[in-house]
This record gives C-alpha cells, sequence and structure tokens, in this order.
C-alpha cells in the first residue's frame, strides 16, 4: 500500500509547474508527507493521521455518490476505522495457500475479534 501512494507521489511531483531543478526537492518532499501520512494511519495514530487533512479537503469512498467535503466530514468518515483493527496472515498447506483475515474493535476491555474469515488459494 505504502509503494503505491508513494509511486503516486513521485508522479504528481514531476507534474507540479516548476523548475527541473525543484522536481527532485519537491519529490522528496511529498514522498516525506505521504510517508508520513500512511505510517499514521498503519499505527492508528489519531492525531498524526488527522494533521495531514487540509481544512477544504475532498473525500470520496468507493460506498459514497458523492465526495464529502471539509475537515469535519473526513474526520467522522474516518474516526469510525481508528476502533478498529485488521490483521491479515497466510500459511503454506499441501498444494495451496491458506489466508486468514481477522478484524478486531477496541473497547473498553480491550481488542475483541469482530470478523475472522478464513479462505484457501490454490
Amino acid at each position: 500500500m505504502m509503494t503505491q501512494a508513494l509511486s503516486v507521489v513521485v508522479f504528481c511531483a514531476l507534474l507540479a509547474p516548476s523548475g527541473r531543478a525543484e522536481a527532485p526537492a519537491q519529490t522528496a518532499e511529498l514522498r516525506s508527507t505521504v510517508g508520513t501520512f500512511v505510517h499514521a494511519f498503519e499505527r492508528l495514530d489519531w492525531d498524526a493521521f488527522r494533521s495531514h487533512f487540509a481544512d477544504d479537503i475532498t473525500f470520496w469512498r468507493d460506498d459514497q455518490r458523492e465526495p464529502l467535503v471539509g475537515r469535519a466530514a473526513a474526520e467522522e468518515s474516518f474516526r469510525e476505522v481508528f476502533g478498529y483493527g485488521l490483521v491479515v496472515f497466510q500459511f503454506p498447506r499441501p498444494a495451496e495457500l491458506a489466508r486468514r483475515t481477522v478484524i478486531l474493535r477496541r473497547d473498553a476491555e480491550g481488542w475483541k475479534i469482530v470478523h475472522f474469515h478464513a479462505s484457501l488459494m490454490k
């Protein structure tokens, strides 16, 4: 996920309206910004994550007909995600690969599994 995000940043930096001499510095700066954003999301660090939102952010999820507009709307949409954890692991079995996906929700007592999925890939 992070590699894809950083690839997009490099592409955007190269298209930015600036002199060629600035492009490498802009690319590094953009890569760093997206890297810290993704790292905050991976750690579920809410304050660090939301600090990257502009006040006029637009955010479009695949389950929405229209984009969300503004910091408050984006924060509300993401806030629920930060109470959940996702773990995916796989292990080899004879002639197939077994994958397990576990979704956990944090409550006052700690992390609880709210979804478990097992699949086999041949």
